[in-house]
């Protein structure tokens, strides 16, 4: 190996490197061939000239923004996941490889888990494992009764199910439907022992796992449960989203009270009494929906993608 050479790969380290000109520039200005130029930076990083570093992106500016997202709305946790891309699936997927990753840390023996339903927490679902160490007597119920949908993603028993199976949990049941014809049907059958049973629970729950609904012109679940009369009410109120089917405008006010007086869905009052509240929800079209659950202190914990925590900070 020639001095020379070594010489000549050092100043061809510093002008690739620090001063950011091409290969064919560096072999005009020293006077030699492209093919050389490369071939004394392959030599230059083969001497230790050139150490690459490299640093995951966003992880610091994460960091701080969960710890901003936690002080501006009030939240004990924040956990943001980074989707491939924005749609829907990708950031469904993304938050629920969060909330998995996360998860263990909120549970304890005895505990009592409420389970909403949704597109979120259906794929959630479909993912979390089975803990090797999972603490016992975990038990699982409904926050809602059950949507008159054929998706899966509506069928809380289902979600329920898969939850409980990787938790080795009690598994609890509504067999009543989240919208009832009128309260009077509703009222017969929270009387009934089963349904009286969760309800009763609701008040004694630790920690509950929910999504939240996005606007209504998108909302599966309002164009599959309730009555179509009740969908004139929702957008002439402004509704802008849900949680379990509480529909509420951008102020947090329910927006359809005869609506109300027909589901079976733990209330906004009852939910709040609950000491943990995980809330899994992403994307910019529910932004609106996110900001005023938060807003409203219906949850202690999101779960969401980046693009959506960027968003909720502005």
């Amino acid at each position: 190996m020639k001095q020379d050479d070594v010489i000549l790969a050092y100043r061809c380290v510093d002008l690739y490197y620090r001063q950011d000109i091409s290969q064919l520039e560096i072999a005009k200005a020293i006077g030699i061939s492209r093919p050389k130029v490369s071939r004394l930076l392959a030599l230059a990083r083969e001497l230790g000239m050139v150490t690459i570093s490299i640093k995951p992106p966003e992880l610091f500016n994460q960091r701080d923004l969960e710890k901003r997202l936690s002080e501006k709305y009030g939240l004990n946790h924040v956990f943001i996941g980074i989707a491939e891309d924005s749609s829907d699936s990708s950031i469904q997927k993304t938050i629920g490889a969060s909330f998995v990753k996360e998860f263990p840390g909120f549970l304890k023996n005895d505990i009592k888990i409420g389970i909403g339903l949704g597109s979120t927490m259906y794929e959630t679902s479909k993912i979390i494992h089975p803990e090797r160490h999972v603490p016992s007597g975990i038990s699982i119920y409904p926050l809602m009764g059950l949507a008159g949908r054929a998706d899966p993603a509506y069928q809380i028993n289902s979600i329920i199910d898969l939850f409980a199976e990787a938790l080795n949990a009690q598994r609890n049941y509504f067999l009543a439907p989240a919208i009832f014809d009128d309260a009077a049907q509703k009222d017969t059958f929270c009387r009934s022992k089963q349904v009286r049973e969760i309800i009763d629970i609701w008040e004694k729950l630790d920690l509950a796992v929910f999504g939240i609904g996005g606007p209504i012109g998108r909302s599966a679940l309002l164009y599959s449960s309730f009555p179509e009369k009740f969908l004139v009410q929702m957008v002439q109120n402004h509704a802008v989203g849900d949680v379990l089917a509480h529909f509420f405008d951008v102020e947090g006010k329910l927006v359809c009270p005869e609506a109300e007086s027909m589901l079976l869905s733990i209330a906004f009052p009852s939910l709040k009494k609950i000491p943990e509240r995980i809330c899994l929800a992403g994307g910019l079209w529910k932004l609106d929906s996110i900001k005023t659950a938060l807003k409203s202190r219906l949850a202690t914990v999101l779960v969401t993608d980046l693009i959506t925590a960027q968003s909720l900070i502005e």
